[in-house]
């Protein structure tokens, strides 16, 4: 049973000039050049009105009540208490400004709730201690074996286990011991493998609120790098499923650097992503978009 729902006559993929309808990432979506534009110079405007009436504030003229008639003299003039107004519009205009420079537009603003939802939604799980300094062995440093060992890992290659045709080969990774009883060294040189192996490049995903009827989540999909890579990406290209068409969408550079799309879908899925470096090499990742994190969003 597929998860996905398609939309006929509107495309909900952003990344290449073929999609449409475009989404916001969770939490900011950013400004084009003329929004950010008009937010400095609405920004501005507010804090530039604010200073004014704080520094001088517009005066009325009152006559005093122990007076008989106001055209003896009895007339003063009094600056009206506008300290509050000129206040909110410093803070209106505060923001406008902070969103021109940040070039970003803030979707959603929250403080504890997410705290409280990640405790509900964690309650139970063991608990790990907190990462420590990484310590890195320099490249050229002599590993020292004292003896000769089976290798730990055992790598099969499998065909036929889609259950589709064609047949696809796929390498199947298993440890020959478990794990807890695998030497750390042995563990952190995988891990490190498998870093370069994808040129420390990954797959990452965040969650929105969906904008289209059917669909549980907006899904941004982005080729993140661990650290800084030697290898700068020159392009992406995602494949969602069939349930986007069987179609390739090209990704585009966001608002960081990163290669990514937004699209939408009312139940998790698998991505497959092309990643072309500048040196004309290619690498294949895939990425499991879960919803786990859609609890923490606001409902």
């Amino acid at each position: 049973m597929p998860f996905h729902r398609r939309q006929s006559g509107k495309q909900t993929t952003r990344g290449a000039d073929v999609m449409s309808d475009v989404t916001v990432s969770p939490g900011f979506a950013p400004l084009s050049w003329i929004e950010r534009l008009v937010a400095g110079t609405v920004g501005l405007a507010l804090l530039g009105v604010a200073l004014l009436i704080a520094v001088s504030p517009p005066q009325k003229q009152v006559a005093l009540g122990q007076c008989a008639r106001a055209d003896v003299g009895c007339v003063v003039t009094v600056d009206n208490d506008l300290a509050p107004f000129a206040g909110i519009l410093a803070g209106v205009g505060a923001v406008a400004s902070l969103i021109a420079l940040l070039g970003v537009r803030f979707t959603r603003l929250k403080i504890a709730g997410a705290e409280l939802g990640y405790e509900e939604n964690t309650a139970g799980l063991p608990q790990a201690p907190p990462a420590g300094d990484e310590v890195d062995v320099p490249a050229d440093e002599p590993v020292e074996q004292e003896h000769e060992e089976a290798d730990p890992v055992e790598i099969e290659v499998q065909e036929g286990l889609g259950g589709r045709a064609p047949s696809v080969p796929i390498s199947v990774t298993r440890l020959a011991s478990p794990i807890a009883e695998v030497d750390s060294s042995f563990l952190r040189a995988y891990q490190s493998a498998r870093k370069a192996g994808q040129r420390s490049h990954f797959l990452t995903h965040i969650l929105g609120p969906a904008k289209q009827p059917g669909q549980k989540y907006s899904v941004a999909i982005r080729v993140t790098g661990h650290k800084v890579s030697a290898f700068e990406v020159k392009s992406a290209s995602f494949y969602l499923g069939r349930s986007w068409g069987d179609r390739v969408f090209e990704g585009k550079r966001g608002s960081d650097g990163r290669f990514g799309i937004v699209t939408e879908a009312y139940g998790p899925f698998l991505v497959l992503c092309e990643i072309e470096f500048v040196d004309g090499s290619r690498i294949l990742l895939d990425h499991y978009c879960d919803f786990d994190m859609g609890s923490l969003l606001p409902a």
